[in-house]
């Protein structure tokens, strides 16, 4: 996100109006920067110029400054837009009639401007409860979606193009597994699809459908899905029966509630056991780098292969708390794992984001 010159405050400009500056947000997106001087707070109001934005609601932040001492660069400058943001102290966001807060993050570039989250106390206080973080995200929309037609968990988890796709993915996986089973002269097998995170359980019922009509005869599938959320596992828990009714060669687990950063938690809650195949669908993204560590070395320890999303555009180097979003690559530093197969997504859900989905063989570097 580098400000790029926009208007300068003009002459007969009302005292409050010091400062108009417009620069890139996310994508193809302006925001025009006003100083209000009495209240000596900052106006920001985002004006989405694409469908493709990440957040695509119109807001206004509010920013108080750190101290009164003025700016020691021209305001209408990049070093003096940097400056601006590296004197704030908090962000609260007003948008459509919800409220977000924010710390700024220190630093240069792209890291020193701040990163907006739900005020109540979800994606933006450093050391916020991974588990707190995530029940305040669903239980007040946070990312959107009614939980009847579209998902609770993001546009990216309703039933479409992009989780169609993943969920062809995840079939070519487990099928995969149900070869080498055959090849091994089985007839009879059980597959084993851990769903980490399950969210909402929104569009897995129709994905599980789309893998029993796939499994070959004599093949059964069992699903276990969990969730940090309590919320989201309740509610997906409340969907449980309804989706067994119409799956006959599915069993459908009682869904869980884990922190799947915790260490050896997988190994502890399902002892003995080693899944075939694991779907991690944007757990990674909204998780810090320290917790996507564990997460990756819990996985290594109980399945033999992952599903997960691979942001082209991924930003590994970027940390955030629990419930921001970052994009990330696993096939890229520090990482550097190389996938069985890459599923290229022909409508990813965001465009700068360039969500495709892979299969990877545990164990995986993290």
């Amino acid at each position: 996100m580098q400000p790029l010159l926009g208007k300068s405050p003009q002459p007969n400009s009302e005292p409050s109006k010091l400062l108009e500056n417009i620069w890139t947000f996310g994508y193809q997106a302006t925001t025009s920067v006003r100083l209000l001087q009495p209240q000596r707070l900052f106006k920001i109001s985002q004006v989405p110029r694409s469908q493709h934005l990440w957040r695509s609601d119109v807001c206004a932040l509010w920013l108080p400054m750190a101290s009164p001492e003025p700016l020691k660069t021209r305001p209408d400058s990049p070093r003096g837009i940097r400056e601006l943001f590296d004197s704030v102290r908090g962000v609260v966001v007003e948008s459509q009639g919800r409220r977000y807060s924010c710390r700024p993050q220190r630093g240069t570039g792209q890291s020193s401007y701040p990163q907006c989250g739900k005020e109540s106390g979800a994606v933006f206080l450093q050391g916020q409860p991974t588990k707190d973080a995530f029940d305040l995200i669903y239980r007040d929309a946070v990312w959107g979606g009614n939980g009847v037609t579209s998902s609770k968990s993001g546009r990216g988890s309703s039933w479409g193009v992009g989780t169609k796709l993943l969920c062809k993915t995840i079939t070519e996986a487990l099928m995969e597994v149900a070869a080498e089973r055959q090849a091994a002269g089985q007839s009879d097998f059980e597959l084993n699809l851990l769903d980490a995170p399950s969210g909402d359980f929104f569009w897995m019922p129709g994905c599980l459908e789309h893998i029993s009509s796939k499994l070959p005869e004599g093949a059964k599938l069992n699903y276990q899905g969990v969730d940090v959320s309590t919320v989201a596992k309740d509610t997906a828990e409340g969907k449980r029966a309804s989706a067994q009714a119409s799956l006959p060669k599915v069993k459908i687990e009682p869904f869980l509630a884990m922190d799947l950063s915790e260490t050896n938690i997988l190994e502890r809650t399902f002892p003995g056991k080693k899944f075939d195949v694991i779907n991690c669908h944007d757990a990674l993204q909204h998780n810090p780098l320290s917790q996507v560590k564990e997460i990756v070395a819990n996985f290594n320890k109980c399945a033999n292969r992952l599903v997960v999303d691979v942001d082209m555009a991924g930003t590994n180097a970027q940390d955030i708390s629990p419930g921001q979003f970052r994009a990330i690559d696993l096939t890229d530093a520090p990482f550097n794992n190389k996938p069985e197969c890459l599923v290229v997504n022909p409508d990813p859900v965001s465009v700068p984001e360039r969500e495709h989905f892979a299969i990877f063989k545990l164990p995986l570097k993290a």
